[in-house]
């Protein structure tokens, strides 16, 4: 069981049960954006734009993050992972990158930086309604289910 330590009212150091978004794994990560989603969607429905809009942006914030540990966790089998000294070769029998996942990865992280980033704001670009950010969330999710399954093909292929 995970936890991690935390700034509280309390003072620091407070346990807390759960990692923080940046420890999670893909799929916690998904599970979390999409219970933010919920919430999103309850403040968008209260008609509190201004709200909507910083909540919207900061999902697509963390989807954009997810969208890149999603490459080094899922896409990459983590062969190689950010601030690990080695590089796990015995890895790559699960690794197969094909055209469509570049195509995927590219428009979603494109998406979500569209979305995420000040020029949303300064341009006037209006974020997307609660659907839509749940059908990209789903989206990298259901990516990330193909590549599981690939995966574990490829590496049953790949050792027999």
């Amino acid at each position: 069981m995970s936890q991690s330590l935390v700034e509280r009212p309390e003072g620091f150091g407070v346990t807390d049960p759960q990692l923080p978004f940046e420890g999670k794994t893909t799929k916690d990560r998904i599970g979390q954006l999409r219970a933010f989603q919920q919430e999103i969607a309850k403040v968008y429905k209260s008609g509190d734009q201004p709200r909507h809009r910083e909540m919207t942006q900061n999902a697509y914030r963390q989807l954009r993050d997810t969208w890149a540990r999603a490459v080094e966790e899922v896409l990459f089998r983590q062969v190689v992972l950010r601030f690990r000294k080695g590089v796990e070769t015995q890895r790559l029998r699960e690794v197969v990158v094909e055209d469509v996942d570049y195509t995927l990865i590219d428009n979603g992280m494109t998406k979500c930086s569209n979305y995420s980033h000040d020029r949303a704001s300064v341009a006037g670009v209006a974020v997307p309604d609660p659907a839509e950010l749940l059908e990209d969330i789903n989206t990298l999710d259901d990516w990330r289910k193909a590549i599981e399954q690939r995966s574990q093909e490829v590496r049953k292929k790949r050792e027999a």
